[in-house]
C-alpha cells in the first residue's frame, strides 16, 4: 500500500542518516581533544536515528522525544537486548554533557559508555 512504501522510506531515509552521522563521527581524531564533543554527539545521534528508524518500522509510530525513544525501544527488546536502550540512553546522557555543559568531564569522554559505531 502508499502507506506501507511511505514508512519504508522514511525508515530507510533515517537510517541512512543514522549511517551517515556514524561516519562522521568515525572520520574525527580522537587523539585530538576538540574532536571528543563532536564525536560523542555524532555518534549519539546516529544510535538515536537507528533507534528510530527501528521503532517506526516496528511500530508504525514516529517517537522523537530522546527521553521517550528509550523505553519505547526496551519494550520490544526486552527479550532479545535491553542492552541496546540502556546504551542509548548513556550516549544521550554523555551527548548532553559534551552540548550543554562549558565543563564536561574530559575524562569520561574519552571513555565512551561502549562504542556503538
Amino acid at each position: 500500500s502508499r502507506l506501507e512504501n511511505l514508512i519504508e522510506n522514511v525508515v530507510r531515509d533515517r537510517w541512512n542518516l543514522a549511517l551517515s552521522l556514524a561516519r562522521c563521527a568515525r572520520s574525527l581524531s580522537v587523539e585530538v581533544e576538540d574532536n571528543l564533543g563532536t564525536i560523542i554527539s555524532r555518534s549519539y545521534y546516529a544510535c538515536y536515528h537507528g533507534a528510530r528508524a527501528l521503532v517506526f518500522f516496528v511500530t508504525k509510530s514516529d517517537v522523537d522525544d530522546h527521553k521517550k525513544l528509550v523505553p519505547v525501544l526496551r519494550g520490544f527488546l526486552e527479550s532479545t537486548n535491553t542492552n541496546a536502550a540502556d546504551l542509548l540512553d548513556k550516549w544521550r546522557d554523555r551527548r548532553n554533557e559534551v552540548d550543554y555543559s562549558p565543563y564536561p568531564f574530559i575524562d569520561n569522554l574519552k571513555q565512551p559508555p561502549n562504542n556503538p559505531l
